[in-house]
């Protein structure tokens, strides 16, 4: 029996690359979350600040979304507010024919994202009660570099860590890659 080469050649030509492909989406972005929330009479905020020690521009955060298995995490009602810090726009995204949702932050304007080597506060989101599957759902962060779309559970725990009052400490999640469906950023849709 004779064996052909070129076939075996491209199948480790494959699995070569299928490697280094897998190995590089493991690779730390350099993207840290602080999450906090704070609870009043009527209402629960939680606060989010991003850390960019990426190589590249931040140019969208997102709450409520697992990338990796194209998931809406949030149901029920939306929040009673979103708050942006300048130059950001936040919105309810919701899933077509469903009580699901997200919330999105983009760059109203080109230039505004957050710079490698910088943090940004100013993501809220403020309910009329808790929400103690905010520590179990996901962030996600849009890159103006490889990899484009990045995403982490809030919680570094599996099972949600409850999310601390902003007056006693923060949470700091370190985001590892995940670019499973990694794509360009196109902006968001409502």
């Amino acid at each position: 029996m004779r064996v052909q080469a070129a076939p075996i050649l491209i199948i480790a030509a494959l699995l070569a690359t299928s490697a280094a492909v897998h190995a590089s989406r493991r690779a730390d972005p350099g993207l840290s979350l602080v999450t906090c929330k704070e609870v009043a009479e009527a209402s629960v905020t939680y606060r989010f600040q991003l850390k960019n020690t990426a190589g590249h521009e931040v140019l969208g955060l997102g709450v409520g979304y697992d990338h990796d298995r194209g998931e809406t995490q949030f149901a029920g009602p939306h929040p009673l507010r979103i708050a942006s810090p300048p130059g950001w726009v936040g919105r309810v995204i919701t899933l077509e024919e469903s009580d699901r949702f997200q919330v999105q932050w983009e760059v109203e304007k080109p230039g505004r994202g957050l710079l490698p080597g910088k943090s940004l506060g100013g993501f809220e989101v403020v309910w009329d009660q808790d929400r103690p599957e905010i520590a179990a759902s996901h962030w996600t962060a849009i890159q103006a570099g490889p990899p484009p779309v990045a995403s982490a559970r809030i919680s570094a725990n599996q099972g949600g860590l409850p999310v601390p009052d902003c007056r006693t400490g923060s949470s700091i999640v370190d985001m590892p890659l995940s670019a499973t469906h990694a794509m360009p950023y196109r902006g968001a849709s409502s």
